[in-house]
């Protein structure tokens, strides 16, 4: 009996599987995950399909990190069918289609282990500019591929919708929101932009890739209908790295406002900057679901965010943040003058923000494992 209680309770073996570790919202959840994880006793596995040069320093030692160092899906799939027959693990969870769909297909030629698959997207928004025959061979594979998994995970539930109308068994996927990172330990709260950090006007912030679907022009734009429009003298710091990098900052020398613009480039831990900003700004044409929100939110910060899919879903009633309309320079505008104006319940962002603590995110996922 005792040796039958031992094996019972047993910790399994966890392996995420991401594109890299170059964070973004997906790559900060899975990290935390991770960590948590490991107190829980598991043991954790993170494989990356390109090398990793300069791992995310808040990754506990103790995760043993992997690469296939391949720069592309198709070169990858032998080297990730043989990682399935050769690595220890019980449980493997794909990240973003299609890593999601590479997953899936080597476990074909394995033993049958147990897969989970992440979406963190809205597939349908993040590849409409695709051909029909991508979006067909697309939506075949994950309605084949996606209904193999052990389990299929949503990050919202805007997500989830999305993936039942591409096909997948509405039995075969469930929602689970990411969760956000831990506030800073008192040696990690340095700031490095004090010329933003001590600016004595409207601080604002924003925390994303520099891709076109974060739509940070329209953001930038809505700094200059500030200054010129309403007379509001305001200071951006954009936190992120990202193709449309040089773009941005074009456009914000061509306004004439980029002394207003601040580029920070990648920073691994934002709390200090959040901590400094009045207001965090989502501009996301779409958005799965949006970890700068419930971190802003934890600090009593206020949100304005584009009323689209993830943001919806976290600020979801009233008094919690600032719904404005997507792609519409001159209301995200308005809507940040009248979050300026505002005096949100702190404590009442703070309990909301409760709702996606790591402790609480983690323990749906033991779950989840636990019923595999």
């Amino acid at each position: 009996m005792a040796l039958k209680e031992t094996s019972k309770n047993q910790k399994k073996t966890i392996m995420f599987f991401l594109k890299d570790l170059n964070i973004g919202g997906a790559e900060v959840f899975i990290v935390q995950l991770s960590n948590y994880l490991l107190t829980r006793n598991y043991k954790v596995k993170i494989l990356t399909l390109t090398s990793l040069k300069n791992p995310p320093h808040d990754i506990h030692k103790n995760i043993k990190l992997i690469t296939l160092e391949k720069n592309s899906i198709r070169r990858a799939i032998f080297k990730l069918i043989f990682l399935f027959k050769k690595e220890n693990f019980d449980i493997f969870i794909a990240n973003v289609w299609p890593l999601t769909l590479l997953a899936s297909f080597a476990n074909l030629f394995s033993l049958r282990k147990r897969t989970v698959l992440i979406e963190h997207g809205i597939l349908t928004k993040n590849f409409e500019d695709k051909s029909f025959l991508f979006k067909f061979f697309q939506n075949l594979s994950i309605f084949f591929f996606h209904n193999l998994a052990s389990q299929v995970i949503a990050v919202s539930n805007s997500v989830k919708k999305d993936l039942i109308k591409k096909g997948v068994s509405p039995k075969k996927v469930i929602t689970i929101y990411n969760s956000f990172r831990k506030l800073p330990t008192e040696s990690e709260k340095r700031l490095l932009f004090e010329t933003w950090g001590n600016y004595s006007g409207l601080k604002l912030i924003s925390i994303a890739n520099l891709k076109p679907e974060k739509n940070l022009l329209s953001l930038i734009g809505a700094v200059n209908i500030l200054h010129n429009k309403f007379d509001i003298k305001a200071k951006l710091l954009i936190v992120g790295d990202g193709p449309e990098k040089e773009l941005l900052q074009a456009n914000s020398k061509k306004l004439e406002i980029s002394e207003s613009v601040v580029f920070s480039g990648f920073i691994n831990n934002p709390y200090p900057y959040l901590n400094k900003a009045d207001i965090l700004v989502l501009s996301s044409l779409n958005e799965g679901f949006g970890i700068s929100i419930i971190e802003a939110l934890s600090l009593g910060k206020a949100v304005v965010a584009t009323d689209c899919e993830g943001p919806s879903e976290i600020l979801n009633k009233e008094g919690l943040g600032f719904l404005c309309k997507k792609n519409n320079v001159l209301d995200l505008a308005e809507t940040i003058l009248l979050a300026s104006k505002s005096d949100l319940d702190k404590n009442k962002l703070k309990l909301r923000s409760k709702d996606f603590s790591i402790e609480k995110i983690g323990t749906q996922y033991e779950n989840v494992f636990q019923k595999l």
